[in-house]
């Protein structure tokens, strides 16, 4: 159960991170777009994860990607796009941290012997991401082409 609840917390973040940098570029929220791009680019990161490699290598792979699906496939200017990915992910950081000091707070360091907790805490992270970005799209309203 818990390694199923830690694919679906990566991915959904993953998502999260693509979707705001939709809406940080005033791009429609594409959900057909945003979803599988999301699922690769998330699933790449954590077969990365897996690896012997040093820790946090995926983060700069993980941008990598996001900024070549951006341009590649969604013709955006790589000056946009290279800022919305460092926005999407620092916005991403902010909510680790914020949510980490919260939840130490709370519940003190049995956090870390409880994965499945820490689990669910990544979840409310990965939906809050999502939250964020329906709310950028709506307060910065997609630039309709055409």
């Amino acid at each position: 159960m818990h390694s199923f609840l830690y694919v679906f917390q990566s991915l959904l973040e993953t998502i999260g991170v693509v979707a705001l940098c939709f809406a940080l570029m005033r791009m429609p929220l594409a959900w057909k777009k945003i979803i599988p791009a999301g699922i690769v680019v998330g699933g790449c990161i954590l077969l990365i994860r897996m690896l012997p490699l040093t820790p946090g290598f995926h983060l700069p792979v993980g941008i990598l990607l996001i900024f070549l699906y951006l341009v590649k496939f969604n013709r955006v200017k790589s000056t946009s796009a290279i800022i919305a990915v460092f926005a999407s992910i620092f916005v991403l950081a902010l909510l680790e941290f914020t949510l980490a000091h919260i939840y130490f707070a709370l519940a003190g360091d049995t956090v870390i012997t409880q994965n499945i907790t820490w689990t669910m805490v990544g979840i409310l992270q990965s939906v809050l991401m999502v939250i964020i970005a329906l709310a950028v799209s709506r307060f910065r309203k997609p630039i309709q082409e055409g």
